[in-house]
């Protein structure tokens, strides 16, 4: 796979995006090879109850995180959400054993067709390597994680 890009541009965040302003002009390609042949790690964890709310009410509740599955691009785990009422905390990201803390990037829920059951999958802004994660946290709730006994 190749990469071709073409001036570097910088652009401040408070004005529009058609305002980029070029830093340094010039042309360069990027060749690197992507291997699909290796399959993603994945650890199922055991289920959790983690902080929630009520989204018709305001209040909190707990939710059961249930078929959770870490992998080094994300995480993914269904639970019950009362109708569509209720959803975790925000807030969901991963510490590493080094004390670095990784924001998640991007999550998406499908509702299946009894329309309680929801399932969220999330990616990691960038790949981890699962031996170097302490914890997750999902709904202010920390899930430690040791492989060790997975």
């Amino acid at each position: 796979m190749t990469l071709y890009l073409e001036n570097m541009t910088r652009r401040n965040p408070n004005r529009d995006f058609n305002t980029a302003q070029i830093v340094e002009e010039g042309t360069w390609s990027i060749s690197f090879t992507l291997d699909r042949s290796q399959i993603s790690e994945k650890v199922q964890l055991p289920d959790a109850e983690v902080g929630g709310m009520n989204c018709k009410s305001g209040e909190k509740v707990s939710i059961m995180l249930s078929n959770i599955v870490l992998s080094n691009t994300g995480i993914r785990f269904t639970y019950d959400s009362k109708d569509g009422s209720v959803e975790p905390y925000s807030g969901l990201f991963v510490l590493l054993k080094n004390g670095a803390r990784i924001e998640d990037g991007q999550g998406t829920g499908t509702v299946e067709e009894d329309l309680t059951t929801r399932n969220y999958d999330w990616h990691w802004s960038i790949p981890l390597n699962l031996d170097d994660i302490a914890s997750i946290s999902i709904g202010g709730t920390e899930l430690l994680i040791n492989l060790e006994s997975n």
